[in-house]
């Protein structure tokens, strides 16, 4: 748990206290009036319940991630749909609930309130982007190394990073021949220049290390900047921790041998196995009008079987049977298998809608009470691909160490794979999910599922 709340920075904290707030504020103001005979005690509670149930829904539809918060038309789009959802799931509370009979005075209070408190959220954030975009707000970072490793580095938190953090620049390790002294720090135009005292005069936050040849790290100068109150990690330590990330190009079998994690307690895998056994049983009742107009509309628009059964690689390695409804032509493999694809044409028409809202994975609720998978985990892949993976992807065999899962850390994180390159990055994720597995961390992936469903991004 300690893990996930590292990646959950000060300015994502005060972001979430804002919300809270504004909206424990509106709420309070709307339930005085529809509540005009509770207590002060009462009025705060019931507030206080109702501002804690939309935070809830504000991070199950994305509002807490860097996509959206840094985008205006994102918030826009997601705050409507949460105040919808919020309204709709009140209303239904005080009509079922409370058993309220004071009519429309009630009921449009409420609507102003929730309204209201998602307007103000609204104003908040527009401020909040602009003023966490300034420059000084930024983390500032300096990087140890010149080479292919650091642009990388680079590259990547420019693209996911750019709005909490900036790279000041690039410290060079060399070999002083001259002198025999060693390594020597020189900023990537060959300059000497002391390690310390540049990131002071510079206002460095951080000090991270990107080398393409770990022997030449200048570890007493690191060490002169860690105890002189910097703080110290190489980029792989670092994309772990903000971004739940494990960069499998650079990241050595050493590395994983003496990080921590992959810790496996028997009350975590009691827990996840109840949890898993619970949830697809409701699961499976509350979605069996979905599951029976699916059915209809597959046997409807093709012939055919409703189900496809497919061999999946699972725990461990072992092979098991997924099933999930159809949404391919029946001689879509007459070729043998391939990846999916963009505008896919052995995607029945019904499939499309099926894969769009992932209606087509529900009957795979039926494997996980099996215990061939489990609620959260990597996705379970072919035996061919698995195969391919194996020999072009380095620690591709460790992402079986736990069972597949039918949403996972990649799910959420990475659109729809359908490559070599992709695979590589939902591999990133999966080993993060394999190490830090947890109960805390499952149930931040099944609130985060909501909004892939809701607003699908890369379905195939």
């Amino acid at each position: 748990m300690k893990r996930i709340l590292q990646q959950t920075s000060r300015r994502f904290a005060v972001l979430a206290a804002s919300d809270f707030l504004w909206l424990l504020a509106f709420f309070y103001a709307g339930a005085m009036v529809i509540f005009s005979e509770f207590s002060e005690r009462q009025l705060l509670l019931t507030s206080v319940l109702a501002a804690v149930f939309s935070l809830l829904v504000f991070f199950s539809l994305g509002l807490y991630g860097r996509d959206t918060i840094y985008s205006e038309q994102a918030s826009t789009s997601r705050l409507l749909t949460a105040g919808l959802l919020d309204f709709t799931v009140f209303y239904f509370a005080l009509v079922v609930g409370f058993k309220l009979e004071q009519g429309g005075r009630a009921y449009l209070s409420l609507f102003v309130a929730v309204m209201a408190g998602h307007a103000a959220v609204f104003a908040a954030r527009l401020l909040f982007l602009k003023t966490f975009n300034l420059p000084f707000m930024r983390r500032a970072l300096l990087v140890v190394g010149c080479g292919t490793r650091a642009a990388r580095f680079r590259e990547f938190v420019e693209r996911k990073l750019r709005h909490e953090v900036r790279i000041l620049g690039h410290l060079r390790v060399t070999s002083d021949e001259v002198s025999g002294v060693g390594t020597v720090l020189s900023d990537c135009s060959g300059r000497d220049t002391n390690f310390k005292q540049l990131a002071s005069e510079l206002g460095a936050d951080e000090i991270v290390v990107a080398l393409d040849d770990q022997r030449g790290m200048p570890i007493d100068r690191l060490l002169d900047c860690k105890t002189s109150g910097f703080r110290v990690r190489d980029d792989v330590m670092f994309l772990e921790d903000e971004v739940g990330y494990i960069d499998t190009t650079v990241v050595t079998a050493g590395w994983f041998v003496f990080r921590p994690g992959f810790a496996r307690s028997e009350m975590f895998l009691v827990v996840k196995r109840v949890f898993d056994v619970v949830v697809s049983l409701a699961l499976l009742f509350f979605t069996l009008p979905i599951s029976a107009v699916a059915a209809t509309l597959i046997k409807l628009e093709s012939h055919g079987p409703i189900f496809y059964r497919q061999e999946r690689v699972g725990l461990d390695g072992r092979l098991f049977s997924v099933v999930k409804f159809r949404s391919m032509r029946v001689d879509a493999e007459k070729d043998g298998p391939k990846w999916a694809a963009k505008k896919d044409d052995r995607i029945t028409r019904i499939g499309q809608i099926l894969r769009k809202s992932r209606i087509d994975e529900i009957p795979q609720v039926l494997n996980v009470l099996k215990g061939d998978m489990s609620f959260v985990g990597p996705r379970p892949e072919r035996p061919v691909f698995v195969e391919e993976l194996n020999t072009e992807l380095r620690f591709y065999q460790q992402r079986h160490r736990l069972k597949p899962g039918i949403t996972g850390w990649a799910q959420i994180n990475y659109p729809y794979g359908a490559s070599i390159a992709d695979a590589r990055e939902k591999l990133s994720f999966d080993l993060y999910y394999v190490k830090n597995a947890s109960v805390f961390l499952d149930m931040l992936i099944i609130l985060q599922t909501v909004r892939v469903i809701l607003f699908p991004s890369g379905a195939r």
